[in-house]
This record gives structure tokens, sequence and C-alpha cells, in this order.
């Protein structure tokens, strides 16, 4: 498996190798190992802006990237006019895990940071040699920023950043700035991570502050007394090169409270219908589609902006809860066709939940939980409500939950795997090999492996996936309280078996009879009965691996015999008296009964190495 510092390494090269032809100093072939490094240190930056701000173009992340001789310690800036904050950013990149984990940036290395300086307007650094061009470009689109005093300054480290003395000279430097470090850990959750999701924008949220042209009227009306306290609801027809727009800049970070994901929608035979929809010279697609709806923190719109036939909408951090197939959709035609767009509108319904100031309303970590939990669980119902029109998989209904966020982000910090709650959600990052495919934990698996480390192995063979995912069921096994080192135990034993299946072509064994071929749920729920204890002193997905499978060896090489046991009990006379069926039998609720009795006589020991022994007396 790739750990999570190739995993960046990979995104970083996967980047620089979608420079267009004219950024040949960006390429690697042929290049020296410390060429390389250098590049993959830009690398790294075009990563943090492509993430945190989703600027997509290549030049325009290139644009902003200062690095070089001259450039005063600020190796990249970026300028955000929506929120009007101005951030200067330093960046070390480590060419070993090693480093990159653990060397922190220098007190010198923050100290070559030449702040004030460079915001003065001087031409020359401190060492008397002149900025660079980009350097001095930077300077020269901050003098030309209208409004220029309203505009804050916001330092971003991207580097590990600990010890005392290097976070006094942090605060002597920056003399009262705001400053964010990113360190390792940081990096892995809040730019890898997005990356393998395809969500390139990660920033504090998405302002979009636009004139739509056709757009006269909106009409909008306020409630008082929602789940959530007050909020708006905004009901008006906009251009669908708007909409296309929108979805094309953000794509999956638009929809994370969307039951799909965005790529997943390309095999939706929806899109073709929509298509064809298009293709007719009227304006017939509004009065068709159900329309988009939208829930956001804030919304506003006005006529009076200076433009005949145009209304001026500023949306905050808006997310895509229905209607997101639609959006898809257009977006595709948008970069295919756009012609086709030209005269058509749809209906967007925007909802105002005023969150932003909720929040800020909020003053103890208990409120503002409570306040996160109920706008989930607001937005969640919403979504729900919304999409029930559309056939929808009920694991992608339960995609959005709060417990399968957590687990995904778990699995992703703890171990370096990818718990797939949306289908197809890492599906790009896989092409473009960042990680391996077997570090994609999907969904259906994973829980019903959850049901037979819990004891459930009937209930794992036989649930449909609608009662797989129905909420209550759900959440007893995914919730705050689930092990992760148990859940990644569970399902690294289940695909080991499922590969030895594999290779004895799903045949019975001689061994351990249909262990494999039908009972690997069963198998499963034994090794939770046997290896709690053990597993808690493991640490590493190394060394979790290497448990499940010794335990899996040893648990295969007594289940002939548990096998035998199972075919001489009344109670299983149905699957076994008048012909052999293990298929049904391993369904049936009487396996469970029966793993627990024999089992009961076993235990597992470790001392040279893991063996399994029978209790005294049984």
């Amino acid at each position: 498996m790739i750990n999570k510092y190739d995993m960046l390494n990979n995104a970083i090269e996967a980047i620089c190798n979608s420079a267009p032809d004219t950024f040949g100093s960006y390429r690697m072939e042929g290049k020296s190992e410390e060429e390389k490094n250098n590049i993959r240190a830009k690398g790294y930056i075009h990563l943090f802006l492509l993430i945190k701000f989703g600027l997509q173009d290549f030049k325009t992340r290139h644009d902003y990237i200062t690095d070089g001789p001259g450039d005063g310690g600020v190796d990249a800036y970026y300028i955000d006019t929506n929120r009007r904050v101005i951030y200067l950013i330093q960046s070390k990149y480590r060419i070993d895990e090693g480093n990159y984990e653990n060397k922190e940036i220098s007190p010198a290395e923050i100290a070559s940071m030449e702040l004030k300086s460079i915001l003065d307007g001087k031409l020359n650094g401190e060492d008397g040699r002149p900025y660079n061009g980009k350097i001095r470009g930077m300077q020269k689109k901050i003098s030309g920023l209208p409004n220029l005093g309203l505009y804050d300054y916001k330092i971003i480290l991207l580097a590990n950043l600990y010890k005392s003395e290097s976070l006094k000279v942090v605060k002597a430097i920056f003399s009262g700035l705001s400053y964010d470090v990113f360190d390792y850990t940081r990096a892995y959750d809040e730019l890898v991570f997005p990356y393998c999701t395809s969500t390139y924008f990660q920033g504090d949220s998405i302002i979009i502050d636009r004139n739509i042209m056709g757009v006269e009227q909106c009409c909008k009306e306020s409630f008082e007394n929602t789940s959530y306290g007050k909020c708006s609801v905004a009901l008006l027809f906009v251009p669908l090169s708007f909409v296309a727009e929108i979805v094309d800049e953000y794509k999956n970070s638009i929809l994370q409270y969307n039951p799909r994901n965005y790529l997943s929608m390309s095999k939706n035979p929806v899109n073709k219908a929509i298509s064809v929809s298009l293709k007719e010279q009227n304006e017939n697609f509004a009065l068709l589609n159900n329309g988009i709806t939208m829930i956001c923190s804030d919304f506003i719109c006005s006529t009076q902006n200076g433009l005949n036939g145009s209304t001026n909408i500023r949306i905050e951090d808006p997310q895509i809860i229905n209607g997101g197939q639609t959006g898809f959709t257009l977006s595709r035609i948008y970069r295919d066709d756009p012609e086709k767009l030209q005269g058509k509108k749809v209906l967007l319904k925007i909802i105002a939940t005023y969150k932003s100031s909720k929040e800020q309303q909020a003053v103890t970590d208990e409120e503002k939980q409570e306040l996160s939990t109920a706008y989930a669980t607001f937005v969640n119902s919403i979504s729900d409500a919304t999409n029930m029109q559309t056939k929808i998989d009920e694991a992608d209904r339960k995609a959005n939950l709060q417990a399968q966020i957590s687990m995904q982000k778990r699995l992703f910090a703890y171990y370096g795997l990818l718990y797939e709650r949306k289908q197809g959600e890492y599906e790009e990052a896989l092409h473009q090999k960042i990680f391996d495919k077997d570090q994609v934990i999907k969904r259906d698996t994973f829980v019903k492996c959850l049901w037979a480390m819990k004891g459930d192995c009937a209930k794992a063979m036989s649930i449909s996936k609608a009662d797989l995912f129905d909420e209550d069921a759900l959440l007893q096994v995914i919730n705050e309280n689930t092990d992760a080192k148990c859940a990644v135990f569970s399902y690294l034993f289940f695909s080991l078996s499922v590969a030895i299946d594999n290779k004895n072509k799903k045949q019975e064994h001689p061994v351990w009879g249909n262990g494999t071929r039908y009972g690997k749920y069963a198998l499963l729920s034994v090794a939770g009965r046997l290896v709690s204890a053990h597993l808690e002193k493991r640490t590493g997905l190394a060394d979790i691996l290497e448990l499940a499978e010794r335990s899996l060896e040893i648990i295969l090489n007594e289940w002939g015999e548990f096998e035998k046991y199972v075919r001489t009990l009344q109670t299983n006379e149905t699957y076994f008296k008048n012909e052999v069926n293990y298929f049904n039998y391993y369904k049936s609720q009487n396996v469970q009964n029966d793993i627990n009795v024999f089992w009961s006589n076993y235990e597992m020991e470790e001392s040279a190495e893991l063996c399994l022994v029978k209790k005294t007396g049984h």
C-alpha cells in the first residue's frame, strides 16, 4: 500500500505533469534528482493553491508562485477579493518521509520573510539586491486594490512548527499579523485527502458574487421558526450557464451535502435525457426540469447594480443538495458545447440558513458542537426530502451522516485508507495512480464486516442493501464509539479471505472446507472473538495486517473441525441431512450460535508467535 507521504508526492507529480507544454520547467523527464525536488517543491505550492483556493488553471497558480532568487522569503501569495484577505505563503517541502514529518522550519527560515520591506513597497531586499519580478508584480497588484485598507494579511507556513523558540520568532517577525501553520498532519488531511476525493476547494467557504444577465426578479420569503431557527428561501430562474460555471469550477466542493459524487453522476442515464431536452430550440427546459436546490449560509440579491436586465447575487458557502445531476450535465455541456445552454434557464431555489451569524453567537464549545450537529441534521433532512422524488441508492442517501464522515476521516488520518462513502469519489485520483486500488474501502463490504466483527455473521451474509444502510442499523456499527483499528482489522481480514478464495478458485478446500467459499463473515466473527486482546497491542497498518494474516491462517487450520461439528447438530439437519448445503447454512441464524459454542473452547495466545490453544478443561 502507498503511504500518505507517497500519496502527497504522487499528487504533486500529477499536478506537475498536467502543466501545459509552455511550462516545460515542470516536466520531470531528463531532470536530475535535485532538479526534480525543486519541481516538487513548486508542485507542493500548486497543491495548496488548488485545494485551498480552487485555482484549477495551471498558469493562474504558477503566476501566484514567487519562489526563487530575490523572493524575500515569500514563496507564493493569493489575493482573496471576496473576503478581502491577502495570503503570503512560505513553504518547506522535504524530500523524504522522515524529514517531511519531523523536521521543523528553523527560526532563520522564518526570519527570512522580509514582510515589512515587501509590504512597504521597497524594490530591494535587505541584502540590497532587487526583489524578483513576481514579488514586484505582487506589490503592484496589492497597491492597485480598491479599498486596500479593508484588507487583512494572513501568513501561511506550509511547514512543521512546534518549538517554543520558533513560535517566539514567528510572533516577532509577523508583528501581530495572523498566521496559520500547515504541518504534515494538516497537509495530509486538508490537502492530500481532498485531492483524493477531487474536492478542489477547501477554503473557509465558497463565496459566489456575480452579476447575472437575464435575471430581473427574485422572490424571497423569511421563515422565523424552522428547526435551525431563522431561514429564508429565494426562488429565481437563472441562465443554465450560471449553474454550469459554478459546478464546473467547484465540483465536489459544492456537492458535499449531495447524496452523489461529481464523477459518479457521469454514469447516470439521466444525463442523456437532459442533453436531449437541451437540443430543442425553445424554453421548455425551465418547465420540464425540477430545478436545483441550494443551501447556503447567506444570500443577497439586488437588481440595483447599475446593469440593465441583470441581478447581482452573493451566495456564501453554497451547497447543491438537489439537482446535482442537472448541474453536472450542464457543466459537461458547458465545456464541450456551451452554445447549447444559451437562452435557457432553470429554477434555482436558495435556502439561506444564516449559519455564520449563528456561529458567531455560540460562545462555549458545547454550544458550537450543538449548533454544528443541528446544522448537519437540518441540511441532511432537507437533502433527504428533496431527493425522495429521485431514485437514489440508500447507501448514497446515508453517505452524509456525520458518523460516516467521521469514520472516513479517521480511517485516512490513522491508516491512510480511503473509505468510499460516496460511490466513485476516488475515481479520478485512482486513475492518476495517487494510491493503490486496494486502499479503497468499499462501503457495503465494510458495513457487513463490522456486523460480523460485532458477532452477527448471519446478518452480514444475508442482509439486503436497503436494510444495511437503514439509519438506525447503520449507526449501531458506525458511530463515535466504533474502534477504527478494529474496523480496519475486520476489512483486511475479510479481504484476505476473499483473496484466498479466489486463489482456490472458489472451491471446497481439503483443510478448511467451505470457510473461504461461503463462510467469510463467519471466519471474521470468530476472529472478532479471539483477537481483541492482541489487536490492542498493534499500532500501525502493517502490524494490523500481519495480525489479520496470521489469525486467518490459524482459524482456517481449525475450520474443517468446525464444519464437521456443525454437520452433527440436529439443529442443522435442514442443511446437511439430505444434501450438503453450506451456502444456506452460512446465511442462517444457526451459524452464529454454533460459532459461540464451538469456539468458546479456544483462545489465542502469543508468546514467540500467535497460536490457537484449547482452553483448559475443554
